[in-house]
């Protein structure tokens, strides 16, 4: 089964003069609020303050557990008082798969607050075509493409972006808005 959403990023925490990297990572996860809980047992007990960990599995309660999953990973402590936690959530729904195509291009058929098209699939016109869209950010981003179509992921496209990306491909593509919010 292939994951319809995934997304990464690096929290920088500030640490407390001998704190273990576990009682971060604790820390790391009550700050994200209560939208997310411990996913199996494992989790569940180092969380409930029982043993060391440099990894914890969690779930978002708007998601079924078996196929969606957010981890945080410690990563190395650094010497100027901040601590590093890698996120990463993965996101399935078997309803409403974003990874269709547009029949004749490698664009999807709907764009969220961000998507990235692949480096492999970008055509020699566009990037250029990407770069034009009305949208809060659209760049190189790694070996691909990035489009920030909005400044937050709840605010809703100006409608200049939604009119271009229907005139984007050969065939009018969609938005599909974020569905997650913070607890």
């Amino acid at each position: 089964m292939e994951d319809s959403y995934l997304a990464g990023g690096k929290l920088v925490v500030p640490t407390t003069p001998g704190e273990t990297g576990s009682a971060l990572l604790r820390r790391a996860v009550a700050a994200a609020g209560g939208g997310l809980r411990p996913s199996g047992t494992r989790s569940t007990r180092f969380l409930d303050g029982a043993g060391e960990a440099t990894m914890v599995a969690l779930e978002h309660a708007a998601y079924p557990p078996r196929d969606s999953r957010v981890q945080m990973l410690l990563g190395d402590p650094g010497p100027d008082g901040f601590g590093e936690i890698f996120l990463t959530v993965h996101l399935h729904e078997f309803d409403d798969e974003v990874d269709r195509r547009v029949p004749g291009c490698v664009l999807p058929e709907q764009f969220g607050p961000w998507t990235y098209v692949c480096g492999e699939e970008l055509t020699d016109r566009l990037p250029g075509r990407l770069a034009s869209l009305p949208a809060h950010a659209s760049h190189p981003f790694g070996n691909g493409w990035l489009v920030r179509a909005v400044e937050h992921p709840r605010h809703p496209p100006a409608e200049p972006f939604r009119s271009a990306l229907r005139e984007l491909g050969p065939a009018p593509i969609g938005y599909q808005p974020a569905r997650l919010a913070a607890a």
